[in-house]
This record gives structure tokens, C-alpha cells and sequence, in this order.
């Protein structure tokens, strides 16, 4: 039977997740756009509103969540990881450095060699970002419960069971600096981005 009080032009329902999925889109111009600008953004607050969906998901649902986040909508929430550990260490605001965490959760894919890679990378800057904030390791623990999959907690739990040097940004070519706005991680062998 055919249901003709259907309006076939409009939009489909919009799920809790679709204001950060519309906050990470944009491709390759988002990410190299947004990455170097200035701290913070209007996009930054934009992507902190959308992770409020993220946080309530039940377990069964981060996995999809995480497969509707695509490649360049990765590149973006990356960007803000790192752009989180610094607004919150610079203003001293853990919720800054919550939201970094949480974002992290959903960037990387664990099979892949150079995600994992990344993935460590920003974890380092964050749990440093976190201790300049006040915070110790366990809000890195409480992020366990948060991971959309058993692969990512697993990624957490690994750099959990390393020695402090080895888990500093330092470990993972990144170097802290100091600038006139606060404190930045930069890779080792690039300057950072003029408005940071």
C-alpha cells in the first residue's frame, strides 16, 4: 500500500550525531583550513556542541558511530584534539581537556600502522595537556569507557602500562613551546601555525 500523505521532498529525520557530522564536513579545504587557525575557533566550539552526542551514545552504538565519521571528517576531529589539549591547558579548563579525549576515541583506525602512530602521538599531548591542567592519568582510564571499540580502549590501556618518558610528547617527536598566546605542540620538525 502506498502512503501518498508522504513527502517525498523532504529531508530525512536528523539523528543526534548529524551537527558534528555537519561540524567535520568540508574535505581536505576543512582540515588544512581549520587546523592552523587561531585559538579557538567559532568551529572549535561547533565541534565541542556535537560531541555532547558522542558522550551519550550506549556502547552498541559508537561503533557505527565511529564507521559515519569519514576520512577527511577524521582529519578534522584530529585537528581538534590537539587544538583542545592546548585551549585547555592555556586556560586551565579539564572540560576542554575532556572533549580533546573524547574526540581522540574517534579518530584512528587500530589496524592501521601510521593511525596508531597518530593516535599515541595526540594522546601524549593530551595527557600532558592534562596535567597542566590539574589532571592525572585517570581521566585517560575513564576515557576507556567511552572508546567506540575494544581496539581503541586497548590503544588506551597499552600507553596506560608505559613508563612516563614514554608517554610524553616528546617520545612521540612533538615538542612543547611557549607562545605569546600559551602553550603549543608542534611536530618537531615544523614551526607552529603564525596564530596559534
Amino acid at each position: 500500500m502506498i502512503d501518498y500523505d508522504c513527502d517525498m521532498d523532504s529531508p530525512p529525520p536528523q539523528t543526534p550525531l548529524d551537527p558534528l557530522l555537519r561540524a567535520l564536513s568540508g574535505g581536505l579545504a576543512a582540515v588544512k583550513a581549520y587546523h592552523p587557525s587561531r585559538l579557538p575557533a567559532p568551529l572549535d566550539e561547533e565541534i565541542r556542541q556535537g560531541l555532547t552526542a558522542l558522550r551519550h551514545l550506549e556502547p552498541a552504538q559508537r561503533g557505527a558511530a565511529l564507521a559515519r565519521i569519514d576520512g577527511y571528517a577524521r582529519g578534522v576531529l584530529s585537528s581538534f584534539c590537539a587544538r583542545a589539549a592546548m585551549i585547555g591547558a592555556r586556560e586551565r579548563d579539564p572540560a576542554w581537556i575532556r572533549d580533546a579525549l573524547l574526540a581522540l576515541l574517534y579518530t584512528t583506525d587500530p589496524a592501521e600502522p601510521e593511525a596508531r602512530r597518530g593516535f599515541f602521538m595526540d594522546l601524549a599531548v593530551i595527557r600532558r595537556a592534562a596535567a597542566l591542567t590539574g589532571l592525572d592519568d585517570q581521566v585517560l582510564r575513564d576515557a576507556l569507557g567511552l572508546a567506540p571499540t575494544p581496539e581503541v580502549a586497548e590503544l588506551i590501556a597499552l600507553f596506560l602500562q608505559w613508563t612516563p618518558s614514554q608517554r610524553a610528547p616528546e617520545s612521540h617527536d612533538m615538542r612543547e613551546l611557549r607562545s605569546k598566546r600559551g602553550v603549543v605542540w608542534v611536530p618537531s620538525n615544523r614551526p607552529p601555525p603564525r596564530d596559534w
